[in-house]
């Protein structure tokens, strides 16, 4: 799974309450189950579950709700291909999800999750971990360091990256990031070409001043959105080349960043439906009681929430 898991709890039941109607009594508010749970073929772990299945499931909540999250911890969750059961999920109280044991993603292998309820019933979702998609080249180009106006002794690095993939013939959906490995200048990394210490990279950040891909939604202002979004619609070539600005900041004269990595999510529609109108209604500013917020996708019937696969292509390669 992904290392924002319960970053993306967070935002899955924040967001469902927005759609909700806004009263200023809450008593004819009824609560549904909100669903949070993603998954991946990917075998490259920042929380030692992999590729194993992980679900969230919560009661929903109205706007005005200021207590916790009601977590549900005795529900039947059930993980199914096709008809055939795969495995019953079991509830780890220590974390709060329902998790697979011995069940992990495949490429290509669609998956159906039904949840039962004695107070909410029967809730149920599907989707699907998509093929990867190859990257064929990173380039990077113009890369530059200017002194902060804001923080003292850092150095804002800005350089642009052109990424070439290979297209599926079918329509496709993308998430993408982009990491960056920061070292202290005296600190010793035999490993500097290894993806095995991705988890100890950090976010590089879109330059939204600069040329990026026009048709991706981007988001830059939270790590539970953060990345670009965009399908293959408006792609002009095959194999397919899309570039972006990014930014990220040094110590000066304490750390150096020599090594990048690129991330290439090819997801499902339901992923990218979610994530998309997530930062659209995050870009709406946001006062419930003046202000209508954008539908958030869900792909959850009898809730709501996210249920949704993704498969993982990655590249490194050397700034320096």
């Amino acid at each position: 799974m992904t290392r924002n898991v319960l970053i993306l709890f967070t935002l899955v039941f924040f967001l469902c309450s927005c759609e909700s109607v806004v009263r200023l009594d809450d008593e004819y508010y009824e609560p549904q189950i909100s669903v949070s749970g993603t998954f991946t073929s990917d075998d490259i772990s920042c929380n030692g579950r992999a590729n194993f299945f992980e679900v969230n499931l919560a009661e929903s909540r109205p706007i005005t709700a200021e207590d916790n999250f009601k977590i549900i911890s005795d529900a039947s969750v059930g993980l199914y291909h096709n008809k055939d059961l795969l495995e019953k999920l079991i509830f780890d109280s220590e974390k709060g999800v329902y998790k697979s044991l011995t069940t992990v993603a495949e490429e290509g292998m669609s998956y159906f999750l039904k949840i039962n309820h004695p107070r909410f019933g029967s809730v149920v979702a599907n989707s699907f971990v998509p093929e990867p998609t190859p990257i064929h080249s990173v380039q990077i180009s113009n890369p530059t360091g200017t002194p902060s106006n804001i923080i003292e002794n850092v150095s804002i690095q800005k350089l642009s990256a052109e990424i070439e993939i290979e297209d599926p013939l079918d329509k496709n959906y993308y998430h993408l990031l982009f990491y960056v490995d920061i070292k202290n200048i005296a600190e010793q990394n035999p490993n500097q070409n290894s993806l095995n210490n991705i988890c100890d990279f950090y976010f590089v950040n879109f330059d939204l001043e600069g040329s990026n891909y026009a048709e991706a939604t981007i988001n830059t202002n939270s790590l539970e959105l953060y990345g670009a979004y965009f399908t293959d619609d408006h792609f002009k070539s095959f194999p397919a080349k899309i570039s972006f600005s990014l930014q990220f900041l040094l110590q000066e004269g304490l750390q150096k960043a020599e090594n990048m990595a690129v991330e290439l999510r090819t997801v499902s529609k339901e992923y990218y439906d979610f994530h998309v109108s997530a930062i659209r209604n995050a870009n709406t500013g946001a006062n419930p009681f003046f202000n209508e917020p954008a539908s958030v996708g869900s792909n959850i019937q009898n809730g709501t929430g996210i249920f949704a696969g993704y498969s993982v292509q990655r590249s490194i390669f050397r700034l320096q």
